[in-house]
């Protein structure tokens, strides 16, 4: 794998951290390592914010559903 094969340019959005970590290793290990690390810490932020979302919208459903089960109790 060549160096103009993998645009590292989309690592901006990660945490501080990984970025160090995924241009360190393109440092010691080269590009196809970094590249496969910097793509694997993609996925699991989008996955994270999946999940995160998710369990945010159900939170907010479960609320919902309480709030109109009171509504429906009152007299």
């Amino acid at each position: 794998m060549k160096q103009s094969d993998c645009d590292l340019g989309f690592i901006a959005g990660l945490p501080s951290l990984v970025r160090e970590k995924i241009v360190t290793l393109w440092q010691k290990r080269g590009v196809e390592g970094a590249c496969q690390l910097a793509g694997n810490a993609v996925l699991l932020v989008l996955l994270t914010d999946l999940v995160l979302g998710a369990a945010q919208r159900e939170q907010h459903a479960r609320q919902l559903w309480y709030r109109i089960f009171r509504l429906l109790q009152a007299p």
